[in-house]
């Protein structure tokens, strides 16, 4: 009697860690989204940006989109979505977006690739490297990747709020696959600052209602920003 009623106990407790663990949301507890008017966005500390600028290197913007991917990545897990022409490839020294076009990929850079660089910040070391041949400097890398991740949130989005009319002027910004806001992606310039960090900045407020939005889902309304 004396085991059965340990056993009983042992069993009690362990229903109670497992009912503990099915509540720990992990987009929650390993994604942080912080998106200010006067800074940069920030997930998981690191700035999202298009381009370096000060102490801002292409090592914490590999890391900072490699770190949105992911979560996106997580979300359209969560959610049973998956695009039919955009990939995401984020477990390589910088994150890609592939996007498949009838027989024809294309991968968009989501930064720059940390083998090509050297120094804390990622500066270029100078090695000629056609991937990045393309006029108008660094940045130019980040553009298309820029539009496929929007592109491909803006999906996701859709597919979370396909039927939820309510839900839907909760969204920060409205995204199409080619706007967000205001702004055209297909018009965006590499050498426009101001335009694509209104854009990042609407892209990171947008990825955070979804995360939150996916956190509170299961039958709560979403959380308004």
């Amino acid at each position: 009697e004396t085991v059965s009623r340990q056993l009983t106990s042992r069993c009690s407790e362990a229903h109670c860690e497992v009912m503990s663990l099915s509540k720990v949301n992990l987009h929650a507890a390993l994604f942080d989204i912080i998106v200010n008017d006067d800074q940069l966005p920030r997930i998981n500390g690191m700035r999202l940006s298009h381009r370096p600028k000060g102490d801002l290197g292409w090592a914490e913007m590999n890391c900072a989109w490699a770190s949105a991917a992911q979560l996106l990545l997580f979300i359209g897990g969560t959610v049973k979505f998956t695009s039919r022409n955009l990939r995401i490839v984020p477990m390589t020294s910088c994150a890609k977006i592939m996007e498949i076009t009838g027989k024809k990929k294309y991968i968009h850079n989501l930064g720059r690739e940390l083998d090509r660089l050297d120094g804390r910040n990622g500066s270029n070391n100078g090695r000629n490297n056609s991937s990045y041949s393309r006029r108008g400097g660094d940045s130019m890398v980040m553009i298309p990747g820029i539009r496929a991740f929007s592109a491909l949130l803006c999906e996701v989005l859709q597919h979370v709020l396909k039927d939820k009319m309510s839900l839907q002027n909760q969204v920060p910004f409205r995204m199409t696959i080619s706007t967000i806001g205001s702004h055209d992606l297909m018009r965006l310039h590499e050498e426009d600052s101001t335009t694509a960090a209104a854009v990042i900045r609407y892209v990171a407020k947008n990825l955070e209602w979804l995360l939150l939005h996916t956190v509170s889902s299961r039958g709560d309304p979403a959380p308004t920003l």
